[in-house]
């Protein structure tokens, strides 16, 4: 608030929990039957959680912070990493079909595993214009970074988490398109070598990680069967969830049951507060209309980011954060109270009048 002067980018983000406010109050009053207990938590869950990510977000793009998150992103996902990987020996020690870790559990795995595979494999670009840690700038970082991505591929699988293993096959595919433009030779023999390992990792009868990698792929693709995507038998119930929410939607295509009335109304049909799928949480919250509105807002979304990621440097680092929001909201979770998913969409809508004065203003931009 005292240094709005310095600042340069809109300041309208800073007033969406205000708007979501505003619409909790009036479904309160229009339908106050409908919003109970769970429509109360999530809407506190919202501030709670996506409220500190908007205003990040907003203060990030007006202030251009977003070199230091990201120097402070690689630093903190190279410890998760070597936190997760320091972990396989007690993992491979465990008698329990499904993994878990500390105060994680298997999803949170995979998932943790994906997102560092994402940004450590970011880290790999060398000619960056913007001030990091020394250590991704050392001679011997690349090799290292490589051994890294083979074993945080091995913990993502043993992990077994479905929207985990799915998250770091889209890192993989998005990150080499983006990076392999300039680094093509670089990037396919970073690809091969990590292939070669995992075979001969794969291959070597190690006590206990062999039936862990075994297992956690079983999980992991469960959803894939002989004649394809098989969500009846693969997918942990989520298919008769996806089903129930659908008939839901039908009893109301057009308007749907408002953002706060859609929770009780699904967790008395589906048992659970929302579908775990954004597009169906839009088809039931809004109906069409809801549909419609993220359809053309992800379209803008992904035309915004697919520029700033274009323009390389620390923007490159916007991938695995948007893949990680957008990938685990197709299986998991709601938008309403996720923060990466509000974080990528406000710094996607709000930096393009940063990004066009630093290409005027800043050196190394």
């Amino acid at each position: 608030m005292f240094n709005h002067k310095k600042a340069n980018g809109p300041i309208f983000p800073y007033f969406i929990p205000v708007l979501i406010g505003l619409i909790y109050m009036a479904e309160c009053a229009i339908h106050p039957l409908e919003i109970g207990a769970l429509a109360q938590r999530s809407f506190t869950f919202f501030y709670a959680f996506s409220m500190g990510a908007i205003c990040a977000a907003t203060y990030c793009v007006r202030y251009n912070k977003l070199p230091p998150i990201v120097k402070n992103l690689e630093l903190l996902m190279l410890i998760c990493s070597i936190a997760l990987i320091l972990a396989l020996p007690a993992l491979a020690r465990s008698t329990s079909r499904v993994v878990n870790i500390g105060g994680g559990n298997h999803q949170a795995i995979s998932y943790t595993a994906a997102l560092a595979f994402g940004v450590i494999y970011c880290s790999l670009q060398r000619h960056t214009a913007f001030e990091r840690y020394r250590i991704f700038n050392l001679s011997y970082y690349p090799p290292i970074a490589i051994l890294i991505l083979v074993l945080l591929t091995i913990v993502c699988i043993i992990g077994g988490g479905r929207g985990g293993s799915v998250l770091l096959i889209v890192n993989l595919l998005v990150c080499t398109y983006i990076l392999s433009k300039k680094n093509l030779w670089k990037i396919s023999l970073g690809i091969v070598g990590v292939a070669i390992a995992l075979l001969i990792l794969s291959s070597l009868s190690i006590d206990g990680i062999d039936r862990l990698i075994e297992n956690g792929f079983e999980r992991s693709f469960a959803f894939i069967g002989d004649k394809g995507i098989d969500l009846e038998n693969g997918s942990s119930g989520r298919d008769r969830v996806y089903l129930n929410a659908v008939s839901l939607f039908l009893d109301r295509p057009l308007l749907g049951y408002g953002i706060f009335g859609e929770y009780i109304v699904c967790q008395n049909t589906i048992h659970q507060p929302y579908p775990h799928n954004v597009f169906l949480e839009a088809l039931l919250q809004l109906g069409i209309v809801g549909f419609v509105i993220l359809c053309v807002v992800l379209l803008k979304f992904f035309q915004k980011l697919s520029k700033l990621v274009g323009r390389g440097g620390y923007y490159i680092y916007l991938i695995p954060i948007a893949t990680f929001a957008l990938v685990m909201l197709q299986f998991s979770g709601t938008y309403i109270f996720c923060p990466s998913f509000w974080f990528i969409l406000i710094v996607a809508f709000a930096y393009k009048s940063r990004a066009i004065l630093s290409i005027i203003t800043d050196k190394n931009p």
